[in-house]
C-alpha cells in the first residue's frame, strides 16, 4: 500500500508540470506573536507560534512555509515542518474542514489540490465577471465548459462570491484594482492547501515523510513560478480564502507574517 500510495503521490508533480503548461510570550521553547484584539474578535486569527528551539535552515523553511496562512489559522507552528497542531483539533479539522479521515481520502485531496482547482475555476468566474450582467451567460455558453456542467456551476458560485466579496477584498487591501486582482489569481491558495494539507496527512501518519515532502515540492513550484514575492504570494492566498471567508481576517494575517521579525516570511528570501 505505502508502494502504490508513493507512486501516486509521486504523479503529483507530472500534473503539476501539465497545469503549468495552463508576538511575544514563551511557553516549552515556543514564542507568540500576538494579533491584535478586534481581529482575535473574529474568531479566525490565533496567535502565530514559533519554535524556537527549531534548527531548520532557511532553504528548508522557505519550503514549508508556503502553507503558513493555514498553519496560522488553526494555530501551529510557522518554522517547522510539522503543523504542531493538537492532534485532536488535527484529526478534527481533516474531517470536518477537509473531508479527510483515512488514506485513500487524503490522496485524492492531494492529488485534486496538485491540479490548482480554485485558480481554474477563478479563471473562468474573474473572466465573467469583467463582463459584468452578461458573465453568468458567458459562462452557460462557453465552450470550454461545455463538456463539465460541474465545473461550469463551480465557476458560476465562484463569480456570485467575487460580486458579493470585491468590496471587502479592496478595503482589506488585497488588490488595489480589479486588473490587480486579476494578475494575482488565487495560485497560492492551492499551493498554500497543497502544503498544508500534506504536512498534517504526515503528521496523522496518512502518508509518509517523502511522499510529503514531494506534495510540498510540487507546491512550492506551483508558487515560484507564479510570483517574485512572498507579498504577492501573500495576497494571492488571502484572495482565495475571501472567496471562502473573511478577506478581513486573512489579509492582517498576512500582514503579521509578512512583518513580524519572527515569521519566516520576513526574513527568508523568495528565491
Amino acid at each position: 500500500m505505502i508502494e502504490q500510495t508513493t507512486i501516486s503521490i509521486a504523479a503529483l508533480i507530472a500534473t503539476i508540470i501539465t497545469v503549468w503548461a495552463l508576538l511575544k510570550i514563551k511557553k516549552h521553547g515556543l514564542a507568540y506573536i500576538s494579533c491584535r484584539k478586534n481581529h482575535m474578535a473574529h474568531g479566525c486569527c490565533h496567535d502565530l507560534r514559533i519554535d524556537e528551539t527549531s534548527t531548520y535552515s532557511e532553504e528548508e523553511l522557505s519550503l514549508y512555509s508556503i502553507g503558513n496562512l493555514h498553519v496560522g489559522k488553526f494555530g501551529g507552528t510557522l518554522n517547522t515542518l510539522g503543523t504542531g497542531i493538537d492532534a485532536a483539533e488535527r484529526t478534527s479539522m481533516l474531517q470536518q474542514d477537509f473531508g479527510i479521515d483515512n488514506l485513500d481520502r487524503a490522496i485524492k485531496k492531494l492529488k485534486w489540490l496538485s491540479t490548482a482547482p480554485s485558480q481554474l475555476t477563478f479563471h473562468f468566474a474573474y473572466e465573467a465577471y469583467l463582463k459584468g450582467k452578461e458573465g453568468e451567460n458567458w459562462l452557460r455558453n462557453s465552450k470550454e465548459l461545455a463538456d463539465s456542467k460541474e465545473l461550469c456551476d463551480e465557476c458560476i458560485k465562484q463569480i456570485k462570491k467575487l460580486k458579493r466579496q470585491y468590496k471587502e477584498i479592496m478595503n482589506a487591501g488585497i488588490a488595489d484594482s480589479e486588473y490587480e486582482m486579476g494578475l494575482l489569481g488565487v495560485i497560492a491558495w492551492d499551493a498554500g492547501q497543497l502544503n498544508f494539507l500534506s504536512r498534517a496527512c504526515m503528521e496523522q501518519g496518512y502518508i509518509n515523510k517523502d511522499e510529503c515532502m514531494i506534495c510540498l515540492d510540487a507546491a512550492y513550484k506551483m508558487s515560484h513560478e507564479a510570483f517574485s514575492n512572498w507579498k504577492d504570494f501573500a495576497h494571492s492566498y488571502a484572495l482565495g480564502f475571501a472567496l471562502y471567508g473573511d478577506a478581513t481576517c486573512m489579509a492582517y494575517m498576512a500582514e503579521q507574517l509578512l512583518n513580524a521579525k519572527q515569521s519566516p516570511w520576513s526574513y527568508i528570501k523568495w528565491e
